[in-house]
């Protein structure tokens, strides 16, 4: 009789429990949901963007493309601060009609291309590398051309029809040689080839390459997944193909973004493009990533 009295005590209790097990989850769920679009806004400034995915990489064990990534940020961490003092100097001058603001050139119209080295703290280091006669910096410097440099940047002028109507020189953005940054003003016979040209101008070849070497360590890490060959080909084929994913959508997204955002939105609107941006091309290889696992 005892033992039924309790476990009845016992059942009235369950519904209680599921109920606050049901509070407890919702609030949990609320408080993650607030800290990631906390994240997402603060991760508008580059250097959070940056180094927001560290942590996670740190988890998984994947410490050398956590340290890559730091590295990355502490290197561009002088262009970073420029770009948000722009965006910052642009926002006031909406509110302080007195503050004469410099947007450098008309982003509405034209694109100035991006650079790996111009801007960054290791520019001092390969200045000096090539003032002493270092072929392989001054390679490096020749190399630091963007995506539509390149070959496949050609095919996708070529498939979009993409012309260039006018070209300018940005005094104030220069290199250590004093090389202008020079901006570009395209047309194009098929939609979207403008902002495609324009997404091209903003990923540099090394900044491409730097992104694809961050995904080697996992890629060798996923060869040794496995019982047997047969698992362990799996495991690296899976592995390259989330890491093709991840990289590609990533700076897809950043290009997309920062193009879109810097024609309607100027310097402020080119930086919220690119967190956006960054976001988007994640969620995206992380569904394509979930495909394939």
């Amino acid at each position: 009789m005892v033992s039924k009295i309790l476990y009845y005590n016992q059942a009235q209790k369950f519904p209680q429990i599921q109920q606050d097990y049901r509070d407890i989850k919702q609030r949990v769920d609320k408080e993650d949901s607030t800290n990631d679009t906390v994240m997402s806004i603060l991760e508008v400034a580059p250097p959070v963007r940056r180094l927001s995915s560290i942590p996670n990489k740190i988890q998984n064990g994947d410490a050398l493309p956590a340290l890559g990534l730091a590295g990355l940020a502490a290197v561009n961490l002088p262009e970073d601060w420029r770009d948000m003092k722009s965006a910052g100097g642009q926002v006031r001058s909406i509110f302080d009609k007195n503050y004469k603001y410099d947007p450098l050139y008309n982003r509405e119209t034209h694109q100035h291309s991006f650079s790996f080295f111009r801007g960054t703290a290791i520019e001092k280091w390969l200045h000096g590398k090539i003032n002493n006669g270092s072929k392989i910096a001054e390679r490096l410097y020749e190399m630091d051309d963007t995506l539509y440099e390149t070959k496949f940047g050609q095919k996708i002028k070529d498939l979009f029809g993409i012309k260039i109507s006018n070209v300018q020189n940005v005094e104030k953005i220069t290199d250590f040689k004093g090389k202008m940054a020079k901006t570009v003003q395209f047309e194009s016979k098929i939609f979207g080839g403008e902002i495609t040209a324009r997404a091209m101008k903003r990923l540099p070849l090394l900044s491409i390459l730097a992104v694809a070497l961050l995904e080697v360590p996992k890629i060798f890490k996923a060869m040794d997944k496995g019982d047997n060959l047969g698992e362990n080909i799996t495991s690296t084929a899976k592995q390259t193909a989330s890491s093709v994913f991840n990289a590609t959508s990533t700076l897809a997204g950043i290009g997309y973004g920062g193009a879109l955002g810097a024609k309607y939105g100027g310097a402020t609107g080119s930086l919220v493009g690119m967190g956006l941006g960054a976001i988007l091309g994640a969620n995206v290889s992380k569904k394509l990533q979930d495909i394939i696992a």
